[in-house]
């Protein structure tokens, strides 16, 4: 028995002797591959590869090397946020062990696995000399999503939210598993600030200079439509973007490793469409994207950019918000049956409803009954304090529609003649002439964003204006006087209709500072704002009238004087679209000054486009002294 003892205590010290020879010569090999590794990097300068310093989010305007990245647990060396070879070295150095790093404190392998992937490759590191490490975490999240396709999405323009008035992009990953016609079943990748409890002025003031914080997030697609179309009444277009399936993945494991990463967001240009390119210069690293964008990124802009790109996008689908499809199909009948869908959204009962409804066909009752439906459904989204009211009433319809058993024959919302993209580019310069008085003088414009009611219209909102730091400068040849006549810090314009459907606000608002009209050297710092309504105008070609009532504050700078005065006021006025190329504004608009008295201003403007990106205007404008002036420019947008 002893012999025994003594056989068997010698196999297992001879055994752990063998093993832990082995694994000091794993370590050996690791210590060795791991020196090669670094010494190969340092041959071929790795760093200096932009797809690493894609993965590291350095700008690729600036070249002191500063990632736009700011959250400190993206970045495994202590300076790899402005140090792109030692961020290299230090993730070399982490992959070959199992130390916790990051937000999700998992092993480098897992945490960044598209870095190691894309390192791996470069320096032909075998996978087995590598910590064998099971990333559940990754396998159970973005690991499940089986894709086939990528979907750029533009929101159109919510000049309600100032973080949406520019428009929205984010990005939809469509599954294998998923059926034509469920894409509201796909995820989405989002990128927005944290503007939890900001709000209005504050969001802009913060968002201008960097003092918010954005965010990667994956969310539900179906989330995305029920806020943008449904609730916000924002038409989306969906651009399906031509990919491989490896170009995805690489997508997809990018995405992962940004996690919970914070980036300074800026309202301009660091914005929710700016970055989204970044991801699609991960996918396929031949595009250059965010290097176009050095002051302004709007989302537009960067659609624009992604449909220039050859052969990237595939296809373009068009998602109408409800307010589209309700408007639209409304207007397919008659007035007589436009007035029974107005009557259904009185009724109270069955019987009431086969009573409006008896002198029409089965199949004229069941569109009409439909449309009625969405009407209300739309009321009882926009109107919450009454919301249970309103579906009450779409019930009584459903079931009256319910009645009738044949399939809904309504038109489909044909798609737009004019997609987001091919409007105008967003900024613009304007040369032209003028007449003060017996004044001449030459007129130099400049607006970097965005578009006003007398820009061509393709592509944009008929009735909403933008414009940021819309610059206006004058020269007198008489006397060689430069002015700046007019700085438009950022002056807004929605004029909502309201018709037999729908009751919506038209407002305006506007922070500048110009030249008063009735003092030649007098300067001018004003913030105004104004709330009415606006309705359609059956007339010729399509027109609108708006009646605004409005308060301004302003701060008058003179030599004479210097004072804070406020008015209210009003300002009633028309636009007519002529054609898609020829735009007309008339305007009368009069304040109340405590010390200033009464100012009233007529205004006359008169726009025709060449192309898309040229354009003429006339404007003429006389206040109530019968100062006049008028200006005939040239504009040029790029």
């Amino acid at each position: 028995m002893s012999k025994l003892k003594c056989l068997l205590t010698l196999l297992f010290f001879t055994l752990l002797f063998f093993a832990q020879q082995k694994d000091s010569h794993a370590k050996q090999d690791h210590g060795i591959i791991l020196e090669q590794s670094i010494f190969l990097a340092e041959k071929k300068k790795l760093w200096e590869e932009r797809y690493w310093q894609l993965l590291l989010h350095f700008d690729p305007q600036k070249s002191d090397w500063i990632s736009e990245a700011d959250s400190r647990n993206f970045f495994l060396a202590p300076d790899g946020k402005s140090n792109p070879r030692s961020e290299l070295f230090a993730t070399l150095e982490m992959m070959f062990t199992t130390e916790p790093v990051a937000r999700t404190q998992e092993p480098t392998l897992c945490a960044f696995p598209e870095r190691t992937r894309w390192l791996r490759g470069q320096l032909n590191i075998p996978e087995e000399v590598l910590p064998s490490v099971r990333c559940d975490r990754f396998i159970n999240g973005l690991g499940t999503l089986r894709p086939k396709s990528i979907t750029l999405v533009f929101s159109s323009y919510y000049l309600s939210n100032p973080s949406s008035m520019f428009g929205h992009t984010l990005l939809r990953i469509d599954q294998e598993t998923t059926t034509e016609g469920n894409e509201l079943l796909e995820y989405a990748i989002n990128y927005a600030a944290d503007v939890e409890d900001i709000l209005g002025l504050e969001y802009v003031v913060r968002g201008a200079f960097g003092y918010l914080n954005g965010y990667f997030s994956l969310m539900p697609y179906y989330l995305m439509v029920r806020d943008y179309n449904d609730w916000e009444n924002r038409d989306l277009f969906e651009y399906k973007l031509n990919l491989t399936p490896e170009q995805i993945q690489r997508l997809i494991r990018h995405l992962w490793e940004l996690g919970q990463t914070s980036f300074d967001y800026y309202f301009f240009d660091e914005n929710c469409s700016y970055h989204l390119l970044s991801l699609l210069e991960i996918a396929n690293p031949q595009l250059q994207l965010r290097q176009e964008f050095w002051l302004w990124a709007t989302p537009v802009e960067t659609l624009r950019l992604v449909q220039e790109q050859p052969g990237l996008v595939e296809e373009v689908y068009f998602r109408p918000s409800r307010q589209t499809k309700v408007l639209y199909q409304f207007e397919q009948f008659s007035e007589t049956e436009r007035a029974h869908i107005l009557s259904l959204l009185e009724i109270a009962s069955l019987e009431e409803v086969e009573t409006v409804l008896s002198s029409m066909s089965v199949a004229r009752k069941s569109q009409l009954m439909e449309v009625a439906s969405e009407i209300l459904q739309y009321r009882s989204v926009d109107d919450i304090e009454n919301r249970a009211f309103w579906l009450e009433k779409q019930h009584v319809i459903l079931r009256a529609r319910s009645r009738i058993h044949q399939p809904s024959t309504l038109m489909k919302v044909p798609d737009p003649i004019f997609t987001p993209e091919v409007g105008h580019r967003t900024s613009r310069i304007g040369v032209g002439i003028g007449q003060r008085e017996n004044h001449f003088f030459n007129s130099i414009n400049l607006r970097p964003s965005y578009h006003d009611l007398l820009d061509p219209l393709p592509g944009y909102q008929e009735q909403a204006q933008i414009s940021v730091f819309d610059t206006h400068f004058r020269h007198y040849p008489e006397n060689g006087l430069w002015q700046l006549e007019e700085l438009k810090i950022l002056e807004i314009y929605s004029l909502a209709l309201s018709d037999d459907l729908f009751s919506q606000l038209a407002w305006k608002a506007k922070l500048a500072s110009q030249l008063n009209d009735q003092c030649f050297h007098c300067r001018d710092f004003l913030v105004n704002s104004g709330i009415g309504f606006s309705r359609a105008i059956n007339w010729k070609e399509k027109a609108i009238w708006y009646v605004l009532g409005e308060v301004e504050v302003r701060h008058r700078d003179s030599s004479q004087s210097n004072y804070f005065d406020i008015a209210p006021g009003m300002s009633v006025g028309g636009l007519i679209s002529w054609d898609l190329n020829w735009r007309s504004q008339l305007q009368y608009r009069t304040l109340h000054w405590g010390i200033d008295g009464n100012e009233t201003l007529w205004s006359f403007g008169q726009s025709v486009a060449v192309d898309t990106n040229q354009s003429f205007r006339f404007t003429w404008k006389e206040n109530e002294l019968h100062h006049s002036e008028f200006v005939v420019q040239g504009f040029y947008f790029f």
